[in-house]
């Protein structure tokens, strides 16, 4: 989560909707963290989810873990279920660029 700040620097300017999932949270820290770490921001979806939800989502996306992330393009496809870490914002800019470009 320390990398959030720079990788929604990096990827400024670009057509991005950050979505975040928590799973037992308690709801205090969970709150604090979206703060902290800017997820309450106007492009983010922040959601703490209930555990009947939690596994849909984890089925439908195929997580084997946490950590994950996941690109989406604008039409719901997933296009990959295993991107870039926000560590690595250049890498994640690269990843979204090119799937800007396909979709035009």
């Amino acid at each position: 989560m320390e990398y959030l700040p720079k990788l929604h620097e990096t990827l400024n300017g670009l057509p991005v909707t950050y979505m975040y999932l928590a799973n037992k949270s308690p709801e205090e820290l969970w709150k604090k963290s979206a703060v902290r770490y800017g997820l309450d921001c106007t492009d983010c979806v922040n959601l703490r989810l209930p555990s009947g939800h939690q596994q849909a989502i984890e089925e439908y996306l195929g997580l084997k873990g946490y950590p994950t992330y996941v690109l989406v393009a604008p039409d719901g496809t997933i296009v990959n279920n295993d991107a870039p870490r926000p560590s690595e914002a250049s890498k994640v800019r690269d990843a979204i660029q090119k799937l800007t470009n396909k979709t035009k």
